[in-house]
């Protein structure tokens, strides 16, 4: 297991491309497994699936803890104009389990 330090954007001014200019706040650190593979995609508009689970700290809520796993883990960084670029669009569901444990799968697409 590894720490994944959460954050939640706070401001949706910017494209995500951009996220990096909205303000951001620190939602706390998680215990995550490492990524496993459930699907490598077909190669070209959809990539890989990934599940992970987390263990939140006592005291995290689980709506925030939530909130900030899809806006840490998921978006995209393309900073393009146009489409066809290639660039990979990362989506994330979260899933509450027993306890403090939270499951989360991660899907790639490619803008293709």
């Amino acid at each position: 297991m590894h720490t994944m330090y959460l954050y939640e954007r706070l401001t949706f001014k910017y494209r995500d491309g951009f996220a990096s200019h909205d303000r951001w706040g620190f939602v706390g650190p998680v215990r995550v497994t490492p990524p496993r593979i459930t699907s490598d995609g077909d190669g070209l508009d959809h990539g890989a699936t990934y599940l992970q689970w987390a263990t939140m700290p006592r005291g995290m809520d689980y709506t925030d803890a939530s909130r900030a796993i899809i806006h840490t883990a998921g978006g995209n960084n393309c900073r393009h104009e146009y489409d066809c670029c290639g660039c990979v669009l990362r989506y994330v569901k979260v899933i509450r389990r027993k306890g403090r444990r939270i499951l989360f799968r991660t899907s790639e697409s490619f803008n293709y």
